[in-house]
């Protein structure tokens, strides 16, 4: 089961880092121009996180689980988006980061708690790691690989 659910927790745990990690605007203009904010990251990750902890609630069985897995794979794309907005912003000062961790450690605490709690529920049922899976980042297609021609036939 830990292997199971390994891959779904260092997302949310590895947004929940990144989250930690970004930079605040320098100052209100940059928030008036659409420019993303260290506490927007963090409060989309948070709002994410309730979502796929939300979704997960739904799946009671085999139905249920099948109507949540496209919830869920939005879910793991938003994930993605808000890791790749993260990386954009870039580290924070130390400052920042006590400051981010003091307004948001126990809402993003009770999130993660609440989102494994259903993760593991979810991943003792037959229909679990399929509809889990669905939260995972999609696999860029392979590159064409060149076709090596057939061996020569021997007489």
């Amino acid at each position: 089961m830990n292997r199971l659910l390994a891959p779904v927790l260092c997302c949310v745990v590895f947004g929940g880092g990144l989250a930690f990690s970004q930079e605040k605007p320098k100052d209100a203009k940059d928030a008036k121009e659409g420019k993303d904010s260290f506490e927007s990251v963090i409060t989309d990750l948070i709002a994410t996180i309730k979502k796929a902890s939300d979704t997960l609630k739904t799946a009671k069985n085999e139905k249920s689980a099948k109507e949540a897995k496209s919830a869920l794979a939005k879910v793991g794309e938003d994930m993605q988006k808000l890791k790749t907005r993260g990386e954009k912003l870039g580290q924070a000062t130390k400052e920042q980061e006590d400051q981010m961790e003091k307004k948001f450690k126990a809402e993003m605490e009770a999130s993660v708690k609440s989102f494994q709690v259903e993760a593991e529920r979810v991943a003792k049922e037959p229909w679990g790691k399929e509809l889990l899976d669905a939260l995972k980042p999609k696999a860029a297609a392979p590159a064409d690989k060149p076709k090596t021609p057939p061996a020569p036939k021997k007489n």
